[in-house]
């Protein structure tokens, strides 16, 4: 990203893209590959609305250019429906048993920046590995739920 705005805003259309989207995810593959393809993709999306060449009036007067981007900004409704959605996610998140959230950031290498082996999980925790797999399984149909009923209330 140029700057801090940029990478703010790809951050907060990741989160609302996740929101929006987590109601669908399959635990075929592990969240971080689903993160990442989201947020490969909506960094994408910005820079192809920054490509996008500035249009003058019809008057061609020049200091009355506008920015394409700027009007491809989402309407204040949406962004309030986008923050709602970050919020449902976030309080599910919370929601979580803290076995759960263990289980959750190990495997998502929220805690140490790199996702674990279930191996490592169970090593870690004192768990049997089926009881991390279980856990982990629990806790994606849980926040898959939270977001279903949430998209259902709005």
């Amino acid at each position: 990203m140029r700057n801090d705005a940029d990478a703010e805003e790809v951050q907060q259309e990741v989160w609302v893209t996740l929101a929006r989207n987590l109601g669908t995810y399959e635990p075929t593959a592990q969240f971080r590959t689903y993160l990442n393809a989201i947020i490969r993709s909506r960094a994408s999306d910005h820079w192809r609305r920054l490509s996008r060449r500035p249009v003058t009036n019809d008057l061609g007067d020049e200091d009355a250019e506008f920015d394409t981007a700027a009007a491809d900004a989402p309407l204040p409704d949406s962004v309030a429906q986008s923050n709602e959605a970050v919020a449902a996610f976030s309080a599910a998140l919370a929601g979580l048993s803290t076995d759960e959230q263990a289980v959750f950031r190990l495997k998502e290498g929220l805690d140490r920046g790199a996702d674990m082996t279930w191996q490592d999980i169970a090593e870690t925790l004192a768990i049997p590995l089926e009881t991390a797999r279980t856990r982990y399984r629990r806790v994606c149909a849980k926040l898959k739920l939270a977001m279903r009923e949430h998209m259902d209330l709005s």
